[in-house]
């Protein structure tokens, strides 16, 4: 796992890239390869061969994976502010039973 600019040439959909990127390589392979499944499935399922479309369809698939599990992360995140927000409730007003005891 090295860290640091990198350039490197990778294929994105049968066309040969040459990209810097600023990170973990492997991660960066993870979502080239990710990319090129999104665009692959695209391709198949809706029966597109030109590059753009194809990329503009995986870009809309990708955002709205993110954004969905963005606003699955956010309730989760408020549900555990709740649940923090009532335990310290509880703790309070169980030391505050204590101290009049």
């Amino acid at each position: 796992m090295i860290v640091g600019k990198k350039s490197t040439t990778v294929k994105i959909y049968g066309k040969n890239y040459s990209l810097v990127f600023d990170g973990d390589e492997d991660h960066f392979n993870e979502v080239v390869d990710y990319l090129n499944e999104k665009m692959d499935n695209i391709s198949k399922s809706a029966k597109v061969v030109d590059s753009i479309k194809v990329a503009v369809l995986a870009a809309l698939k990708i955002t709205d994976e993110y954004l969905t599990l963005k606003k699955n992360v956010d309730k989760v995140q408020h549900l555990d502010n709740e649940k923090a927000e009532m335990l310290i409730k509880l703790i309070d007003s169980n030391v505050e039973e204590l101290r009049n005891c």
